[in-house]
């Protein structure tokens, strides 16, 4: 039996957080208050997936397409809900705020990348993963919770 600092005990301990999370869905569909169970990721550690080389057009490109999109959008809403005084036409004016943004996003594009060039060479999204997951109910849960989903108490 493992008793933690919060007054519960680890059920049974899993290789993937899905694995952990089927028996907490064991738990839930035998009806048992999973309320008071918690899946917890122990031996955490940062993983970096490099996902290309990061280079200079790129940024501005994607920078540049995110910036259109908000101009337009911002524009759109400016021209439906009359929040400003139009001279030209509602599409003129969404033209206008893709040109804008577009200009806009590309200089900001321009700016992070070199920003970040002096860090790294290339782009990558970083997360974090367990070695292993525990599913932990609280302490006079325990024994319920380990028939339903057919753990035995760890020693």
């Amino acid at each position: 039996m493992t008793l933690t600092r919060s007054g519960r005990e680890t059920v049974g301990t899993y290789e993937t957080h899905a694995e952990a999370r089927a028996a907490v869905s064991a738990l839930a569909e035998a009806g048992f208050p999973i309320r008071r169970s918690r899946i917890v990721g122990e031996g955490v550690r940062l993983v970096e997936y490099v996902t290309g080389r990061q280079r200079l057009w790129a940024a501005i490109a994607e920078s540049a397409s995110v910036g259109g999109i908000v101009g337009a959008l911002f524009t759109l809403v400016l021209g439906v809900f009359d929040l400003v005084e139009l001279t030209i036409s509602e599409a003129g004016l969404v033209a206008w705020g893709v040109v804008v943004g577009l200009v806009a996003g590309a200089l900001i594009g321009l700016i992070g990348f070199a920003f970040s060039r002096s860090r790294s060479d290339f782009s990558s999204v970083a997360t974090a993963e367990a070695s292993h997951y525990t599913v932990e109910v609280a302490a006079d849960y325990a024994d319920r919770a380990r028939s339903i989903i057919g753990t035995a108490p760890e020693a």
